[in-house]
């Protein structure tokens, strides 16, 4: 891996793992020490709680830090590229994990009655966010090298590494479009049938990108 690049990487990792902290110290400062403490399906306020509750977020960020990082030093990787793919995922994950503190830190602070922004609710807010974390990861995943953690894994993608190849590029676009489109049904669709319906197009676009990397596979492997 680029020596600059690697160095950007951990410290955009390093600065998202310790933003919640410092969100929930400022946040328990300034907090009354009943705060939001929990919200319904339907996004509403059912329950006060601590301010010291705050401190989950923090803590499940340096978990998902954790599982990253044990991710990243055991995925198999004899040329970097694994290694380097795992730390913008590991950045890409952790934004995801970070918005999600922040907002939900904020809303437990000031008591939201519900969970909303600007007119959008939990579940569109859930679609777009997790719509943009997927397009960057759908690009990064083409780059990954064959290995039995990280990436589209099925039998038949690991049967060879033309296989893998070919699966990890049609999977990734997949992605990457699926990514788009729960953005666009976020923005349009509320409630937890839009989230259902991103979850119907996500599981459609990645049966249709294994059909067709196996489709491809046939037409170009050279029969025995």
């Amino acid at each position: 891996m680029n020596g600059k690049t690697e160095k950007y990487l951990k410290l955009a990792a390093n600065i998202l793992t310790l933003l919640p902290i410092a969100v929930c110290a400022a946040a328990i400062y300034a907090a009354p020490e009943q705060i939001g403490g929990h919200w319904n399906a339907a996004g509403e306020l059912d329950r006060l709680g601590s301010k010291w509750e705050l401190v989950i977020w923090p803590l499940i960020v340096l978990f998902v830090r954790g599982i990253m990082a044990v991710l990243t030093v055991a995925v198999p990787d004899n040329s970097g590229v694994n290694r380097r793919v795992m730390r913008w995922t590991t950045v890409c994950v952790l934004a995801l994990f970070d918005a999600m503190a922040v907002y939900f830190t904020y809303c437990a602070v000031t008591r939201a009655e519900a969970l909303s922004l600007y007119g959008l609710d939990i579940w569109q807010l859930t679609n777009i966010v997790l719509g943009a974390v997927f397009i960057p990861v759908g690009n990064l995943m083409p780059k990954l090298r064959m290995n039995a953690l990280a990436g589209y894994r099925t039998k038949w993608s690991m049967s060879n590494e033309r296989a893998w190849s070919l699966a990890q590029r049609h999977a990734g676009r997949a992605l990457v479009v699926s990514g788009a489109v729960m953005v666009l049904i976020g923005l349009l669709a509320g409630g937890v049938a839009g989230l259902c319906l991103s979850v119907c197009v996500l599981a459609l676009a990645l049966v249709t990108a294994d059909r067709r990397a196996k489709s491809e596979y046939n037409k170009t492997e050279p029969p025995e």
